[in-house]
């Protein structure tokens, strides 16, 4: 693991995180890393990808769900290669590349990968996180899991900052809903005059505007990172499905367990991102509102400049 990732540049491709080529193919040869993980990792997107051997067709889990299997494939070896990566800058970055390979004729279920962190995401809680979660640690999709949950906690923070920066927006113009040429949220309320001289000034209009943008620009960059996510959640679920149907409920008890356990954890979290969705939808039209009443505001604002010039 490695506890720090080289700057990104914006407009350029990211450092990938390693002394020079040689140590690269040096260390993707001893951990049998997906052969992807470089193209993916040059990618400057959050993306995330996962590629199961032999593939399967259609069949149903031990679980009961219906995945991609075949009868004949049960209980036969498989190599699971996996990759994502979380470019959210402003808040934290991370790459993760797995190979898990499962032999049940020579007892072999390993899990090696590498995975790099910004320190702003606090890799010592993900590591004490994977030491504290015994029952789970034998599972392969429990780092991506843990992963998954901290791009939901990340999301839940700037959603929180977004909140506050546009209940801030509203607080300030609630004042300019009061003028005269505005029907008043508060129509008793009274404007004292250092507040009711801004009403008028347009460079402070102009204030306002922009920094509903800046939100407007926020809510954007969360529109725009709800594809990573649900494409994050459904590789961890398709690795799960795929090594659970490889599983044996007589000798593969535990991994079956952890294997339920970490499928209704993706799945729950992916619940909570679904609703948080549904909170953009109420951001995005409290911005457009606020913009309408500040552009309103404008007009007036820029006619008595004139006509006081």
């Amino acid at each position: 693991m490695q506890l720090n990732r080289p700057d990104h540049v914006v407009g350029e491709p990211n450092k990938l995180p390693w002394k020079d080529r040689e140590t690269y193919y040096e260390v993707q040869t001893a951990l049998k890393l997906p052969w992807f993980y470089v193209p993916v990792m040059d990618h400057s997107s959050g993306i995330a990808e996962v590629f199961v051997s032999p593939k399967t067709s259609t069949g149903q889990g031990p679980l009961g769900k219906s995945i991609q299997a075949t009868s004949e494939l049960l209980l036969t070896k498989c190599r699971i290669e996996f990759v994502a990566q979380n470019t959210n800058y402003n808040y934290d970055s991370w790459s993760l590349a797995l190979s898990h390979s499962y032999d049940p004729g020579k007892k072999i279920n390993m899990t090696t990968g590498f995975f790099c962190a910004d320190d702003k995401l606090n890799p010592a809680s993900i590591i004490e996180h994977l030491k504290e979660s015994k029952t789970l640690v034998i599972h392969p999709m429990l780092l991506p899991a843990i992963m998954f949950q901290k791009l939901l906690k990340s999301s839940v923070t700037h959603r929180d900052k977004l909140r506050k920066d546009i209940q801030r927006m509203e607080e300030k113009l609630r004042y300019v809903k009061g003028r005269k040429d505005h029907k008043p949220d508060n129509p008793t309320a009274e404007i004292d005059a250092e507040s009711e001289e801004k009403l008028y000034d347009p460079s402070y209009l102009r204030y306002l505007s922009k920094a509903l943008n800046t939100c407007k620009k926020q809510q954007a960059s969360r529109d725009g990172r709800q594809k990573f996510w649900r494409q994050f959640r459904e590789v961890i679920l398709t690795a799960i499905d795929n090594l659970e149907l490889r599983l044996s409920s007589d000798n593969d008890a535990k991994m079956l367990k952890a294997s339920l356990e970490l499928k209704h954890w993706t799945s729950g979290n992916g619940r909570i991102f679904e609703s948080l969705e549904g909170r953009d939808i109420n951001y995005r039209a409290r911005i457009e509102t606020q913009l309408n009443v500040v552009g309103r505001s404008l007009l007036p604002a820029i006619d008595t400049l004139l006509i006081t010039d």
